[in-house]
């Protein structure tokens, strides 16, 4: 038999079903299929079912023989509430049996009935397994229930058709049963407090009935007092809202407002802006009025109290600057120049110091081409003919022709005049630019290279270059249009350099020769004319920045870098 766990009140309810059962048997079997049950509930012995049973056999009591009319089914067709109550009646009218008190004493001896009073003897049996002895006991009221002789017989039998449709019985209602209320209808129907009971369930029922009436009316109450509610509620959040609006609008307004004067604000400082910006400019035209005039009278009083020093060192160095005019006119400079230059001519050291420099400089073949070559007039003589359009030269050019060609294309540009300006280049009788009194320099004004490249081995660049010997003019009008450099040609020179990398171009390796052909004077009035107002302006600018010039002529990178440095200042503007 599965076990089933039962709760209390169903456990309750079995116990009392079988407690009322003891006290009804009538016969030994109705007693056996009772310890049957109680077997499932709790433990009984051998021996204690052998006293009780033989209660029942020893007294020789019992009902008789059940009349024929009951054992059949028909009688047992009946309507459920009338087969109820005639078996309520018979067992209410049958008295219990002298066995049947043996039977239970020896069964509360044995300590069985007060077990199934208190719910089992073991934890299992009352409350955990379920009660089918109940089920086997309850299977006897199936058979028509014994009855005295002496009883009243029972109602009439109904007829087929009734019993058809009842079919019902008291074991098939008691499987049904399920929960401790139900288990308890069977024994109400048996017991003899019927009447009471059913007061009390109708006196129940009509507490329920009044207390459901209450609770209806207390939730139509509920249901008005949460309308109500409902409604404060909507109108509270109406006005709510309302005020909320309103206060919304006033700061908006506010807002409005605020933004309003603000707005106004700023317009009235952007006009007073614009008037101190006003204010300010016409400070800025006094002011500068005021330095205007206040220069006026510092040149007033330098004229007045330094014009006499002032006119006095420009035509000091209007003097100075005739004497260097004459200086270059005599075949005395020529000579010192070249007289330097055939000392670097003889040192095979310059030359290799030349090459050096080239071959460490490959990006000047690309100066040559791009820079120099629009500028400047090229002829490149081959064996077989001589190229002097400058696309074709490039063209020539362009591809890579063995170390020596490359190092002459690197020197074929205004980076080979470097060296020999350079020794033209100091303050003294023997030099040709003066850069420390006069600030003179020396400009390229045109060049012409010639790339002999016919005899492998002897291949060089011929030069001649027609440079002028200038010095700051302090001339206005030439600054004006935007002359990198306002000069005053003093003279012209044309220089010769031979150049050719080739250790067998001489015995002793590589070949460079510097040469200075002539000087040609440009200036040649002193006292009136052109010239001489040119003179006299250069003269004035000299002899206000003597002392400029006096510094930058002790400076110690003379001769340091200075072929990078003549580049450099080629590529701006020509001039070193």
């Amino acid at each position: 038999m599965p076990t089933i766990k039962l709760t209390d009140a169903e456990v309750e309810g079995r116990r009392r079903l079988l407690l009322e059962f003891i006290d009804r048997l009538r016969t030994e079997e109705e007693a056996r299929q009772y310890i049957a049950a109680v077997r499932l509930l709790v433990d009984v012995s051998d021996e204690l079912e052998a006293q009780a049973l033989a209660a029942f056999h020893d007294a020789g009591q019992g009902l008789g023989p059940v009349p024929a009319a009951a054992t059949t089914s028909d009688g047992w067709q009946q309507d459920d509430s009338e087969c109820s109550d005639a078996r309520d009646r018979d067992r209410a009218e049958a008295p219990t049996s002298d066995a049947a008190s043996q039977f239970k004493h020896i069964m509360v001896k044995g300590g069985h009935a007060r077990d199934i009073a208190s719910g089992g003897n073991e934890p299992d049996s009352g409350e955990y397994r379920f009660g089918s002895g109940l089920k086997m006991l309850a299977q006897r009221f199936k058979s028509p229930h014994p009855v005295r002789a002496k009883s009243a017989p029972r109602r009439e039998v109904l007829t087929a058709p009734v019993m058809e449709e009842r079919q019902e019985t008291f074991a098939e209602r008691f499987d049904e049963i399920s929960t401790p209320k139900e288990i308890m209808i069977p024994i109400h129907k048996v017991g003899s407090s019927d009447e009471s009971k059913l007061r009390d369930a109708e006196r129940r029922i009509n507490v329920l009935e009044k207390r459901l009436q209450i609770v209806k009316e207390s939730g139509d109450d509920v249901i008005k007092s949460l309308n109500e509610e409902i409604n404060d509620l909507t109108e509270s959040s109406a006005r709510s809202e309302a005020a909320m609006i309103t206060e919304l609008s006033r700061l908006d307004s506010q807002r409005r407002a605020d933004r309003a004067e603000f707005e106004k604000r700023i317009q009235q400082w952007i006009v007073h802006d614009k008037n101190r910006k006003e204010e300010v400019e016409e400070y800025e035209r006094r002011i500068s009025s005021l330095l205007e005039i206040v220069h006026q009278m510092d040149s007033e009083n330098e004229g007045s109290f330094r014009g006499k020093a002032n006119r006095e060192a420009e035509e000091e160095m209007r003097k100075d600057l005739t004497h260097y005019i004459e200086l270059l006119r005599k075949p005395s400079v020529k000579r010192a120049v070249n007289d330097s230059f055939d000392l670097l001519n003889a040192d095979p050291a310059s030359a290799d110091d030349l090459v050096r420099y080239y071959q460490d400089h490959p990006e000047l073949k690309e100066f040559t081409l791009k820079a120099e070559l629009p500028r400047m007039h090229y002829e490149v003589l081959l064996t077989d003919r001589k190229l002097v359009d400058k696309d074709e030269i490039r063209e020539y050019l362009k591809d890579n022709l063995g170390d020596e060609t490359e190092v002459l294309i690197r020197a074929a540009n205004q980076s080979i005049l470097a060296d020999p300006v350079a020794i033209m280049t100091c303050d003294g009788a023997g030099k040709l630019v003066h850069d420390g009194m006069f600030h003179s320099t020396a400009i390229a004004k045109s060049c012409s290279f010639r790339l002999d490249l016919r005899r492998p081995g002897e291949n060089r660049v011929k030069v001649i270059c027609e440079l002028a010997i200038c010095v700051p003019s302090g001339d206005d009008e030439t600054k004006e249009e935007k002359s990198p450099n306002a000069t005053l040609e003093l003279a012209s020179a044309n220089l010769l350099i031979e150049f050719s990398p080739s250790p067998t171009s001489t015995p002793s390796g590589p070949l460079v020769k510097y040469q200075l052909l002539d000087i040609n004077i440009t200036i040649c009035e002193y006292n009136e004319g052109n010239d001489a107002r040119a003179l006299s302006t250069a003269a004035a600018a000299l002899a206000r920045d003597r002392g400029n010039f006096a510094k930058q002529a002790k400076s110690s990178e003379k001769r340091q870098g200075v072929r990078d440095r003549f580049l450099s200042k080629v590529k701006q503007s020509g001039i070193w």
